[in-house]
């Protein structure tokens, strides 16, 4: 695929609704990077999330490679041609607006996020053996476990660790801002990894291809995030109570990490909700969800009551829509979209 003809497909053919917002966005987050000199959590992570605006500008969706049964190596050139000049403009942007070792780290986070994006449009280079020849046992628990159950328990654990670490590390930050965003990343991560079209726990086309009933998919899906979000709420608890009793240091509130069960739990189920007719609303939902209850993760502040009653009412909006979109889907009144390429203009 010549990379001439790539952009010229992205900027020409249709729909072309991805620009009206993809474009202005971009924009108004290199201004931002620009002007806000002062601002250490622009400054670090404004150049990835730029990058990522560009990857949806100029590239077509990940698995146009795969589909058009292009090789490996040309796929690899030609998202080459593309992205290291998506990462060095991106890169440029954050370094002028920091010249020093924090537009370093902002222009170290555009190439990282740059090649873990261009990763994904690589097609595999060897097709997938084992998944397909299971397709057919819809009655073998060991499948639902391996594909439903198994992504969401081991991301609890990993969260609930990994948020323990976090917290007392951001004890050497001064800036407030960046303190919090560090000490909930875990969670950001979390959220993000399971409000993403790309979600490790299959959606609803993917358990289809599985051969899974969708009742089975919905009911299989709410029982595996009510267990990882009990594990998650009961192993951060344990491992806070043990690193600050042995070690002397303070508590994690337990209303921030309630708050981060419930949401967790409100975005895997809406995040499950919307990957049946939706992509961008569930990402969306998982940083508000983020950004209202961070500030409870602050050491050096008090837990905030009001600050936790608006993140649990946002949970509940959240866990609101998931339920209804996956209701309707269980019940038959709602199908997967059957093109969810069209708004990316492929």
């Amino acid at each position: 695929m010549n990379p001439a003809a790539l952009l010229r497909h992205q900027f020409t053919a249709s729909s072309l609704w991805r620009l009206l917002y993809m474009l202005p966005a971009g924009a108004m987050l290199t201004a931002a990077v620009v002007s806000r000199r002062d601002n250490v959590f622009v400054q670090l992570f404004g150049p990835a999330m730029l990058t990522l605006f560009l990857f949806g500008v100029v590239l077509p969706e990940e698995s146009v490679f795969t589909a058009y049964g292009i090789p490996r190596q040309r796929a690899l050139r030609a998202v080459g041609w593309v992205a290291v000049p998506v990462v060095l403009v991106s890169a440029a942007v954050g370094l002028s607006g920091r010249p020093d070792w924090i537009g370093v780290l902002g222009a170290l986070g555009a190439a990282v996020v740059g090649c873990a994006l261009g990763a994904r449009y690589l097609p595999q280079a060897e097709p997938a053996e084992t998944k397909s020849s299971r397709a057919g046992e819809l009655g073998d628990r060991s499948l639902l476990y391996e594909v439903i159950w198994s992504p969401h328990l081991l991301w609890a654990v990993v969260i609930a660790c990994a948020l323990n670490l976090t917290y007392y590390l951001t004890s050497f930050i001064e800036q407030v801002e960046f303190r919090t965003f560090v000490a909930g990343l875990p969670l950001l991560i979390w959220y993000c990894a399971h409000a993403s079209v790309t979600a490790d726990s299959p959606g609803p086309q993917h358990a289809a291809a599985y051969g899974i009933p969708r009742k089975t998919w919905v009911a299989n899906t709410v029982g595996a995030a009510a267990a990882s979000v009990l594990i998650f709420l009961a192993l951060a608890c344990v491992v806070n109570l043990v690193v600050a009793g042995a070690l002397d240091l303070p508590r994690l509130p337990l209303i921030a990490i309630l708050v981060a069960a419930v949401g967790a739990f409100a975005v895997i189920i809406g995040g499950a909700g919307s990957r049946i007719r939706f992509g961008t609303p569930a990402i969306l939902c998982a940083f508000l969800m983020y950004f209202v209850m961070s500030d409870l993760l602050d050491i050096r502040g008090e837990p905030n009551g009001r600050l936790a009653v608006a993140s649990l009412v946002i949970a509940a909006v959240i866990l609101a829509f998931g339920v209804v979109l996956l209701a309707l889907y269980a019940a038959g009144k709602l199908d997967p979209k059957p093109n969810e390429g069209a708004f990316i203009g492929t």
